[in-house]
């Protein structure tokens, strides 16, 4: 798989933030423990005693999170990438927020942060350096099921001391998803649709990956899956074409090489290997907006009912 979409792949699950404090296997030493909880990770989670007005989130779906269950005033910094309408569902609300860091620790204690709330994708050293600081911080555990975001939802409301925000949140996401699954049920197809998720350079979502698992809850399959690719990876251009999805989910959008920005990606219809699958040629594609696909906070169920309104059209019924 090619470096670049290897990195794009990583900022999806990973929230996005600081591409240069990620590394591939720091899931393994980021804390499980944070100053001042008890536990860091999803239902476990228990409130802080004061977490302050300072709060700084290193990560997309922190910045998601915070927006919705912190008010403005406390918030002092969020990601570099909340500002971008085309990975962020909160670009808007985000510009009321004046602090924007990255994910290293000169950029974080740079905004003299009160807490810190990170994604699971820094180097061990940026953890140590806040609790020697004496910084309280919660690490969003990396999910891919939108149970595991329900998770995170919960476990973070409690740490900011409003789990009522969190359930409110939750149970919004559990409407749309029982919606999504009971039109599934209800819809009268003969076949059901194999759906390829595709960049430029062939990187997919394969098994195990939120996309896969909200292509089975509209009622389609994901051919990636089908073909035995695990997570998130690259398929040659000859294995594609000779599958012929019956449906192509294009991002449209992907990060530079060192996650400072996004860069846009040509037309599929233009592209050398892809404008090549019938379901191009017949128009059957649909453009994915990058936040369908980075999101793990409350809003990635737009990835569900945006999927299900490319899938079926009208048949989808009135969306939220």
């Amino acid at each position: 798989m090619n470096r670049a979409g290897t990195l794009f792949l990583a900022f999806a699950v990973c929230g996005l933030s600081g591409a240069s404090a990620w590394v591939a296997h720091g899931l393994s030493t980021a804390p499980t423990r944070a100053v001042g909880l008890v536990a860091s990770t999803g239902l476990d989670a228990e409130p802080v005693e004061d977490v302050g007005d300072r709060i700084v989130s290193t990560s997309l779906a922190a910045d998601e999170l915070l927006l919705a269950l912190v008010p403005l005033g406390r918030i002092a910094g969020l990601s570099t990438f909340a500002d971008d309408h085309r990975a962020s569902f909160v670009a808007e609300r985000a510009a009321q927020v004046p602090g924007r860091v990255r994910g290293s620790v000169e950029s974080i204690l740079g905004a003299g942060p009160s807490f810190v709330v990170s994604g699971s994708f820094h180097r061990v050293e940026v953890y140590s350096q806040l609790t020697r600081f004496s910084i309280g911080h919660w690490v969003l555990p990396r999910v891919e099921t939108f149970a595991g975001i329900m998770d995170n939802v919960t476990g973070l409301g409690r740490v900011v001391g409003n789990p009522a925000g969190a359930r409110h949140l939750r149970s919004n996401m559990e409407r749309v998803i029982a919606g999504v699954m009971g039109r599934a049920r209800d819809r009268n197809v003969l076949e059901v649709p194999r759906v390829l998720m595709l960049q430029r350079g062939g990187e997919t979502a394969g098994g195990g990956t939120l996309v896969d698992e909200a292509l089975g809850w509209v009622g389609a399959s994901n051919l990636a899956a089908e073909l035995g690719v695990n997570g998130y990876g690259a398929m040659a251009p000859e294995q594609v074409l000779a599958t012929e999805p019956d449906f192509v989910l294009w991002v449209d959008y992907r990060a530079d090489g060192q996650g400072r920005q996004w860069t846009g990606a040509r037309s599929l219809a233009d592209h050398p290997w892809w404008g090549r699958l019938r379901a191009v040629r017949e128009g059957k594609v649909c453009v994915v907006p990058a936040r369908w696909i980075t999101s793990r906070s409350h809003h990635a169920v737009a990835l569900l009912t945006g999927v299900e309104r490319c899938l079926w059209g009208q048949q989808a019924g009135l969306l939220e």
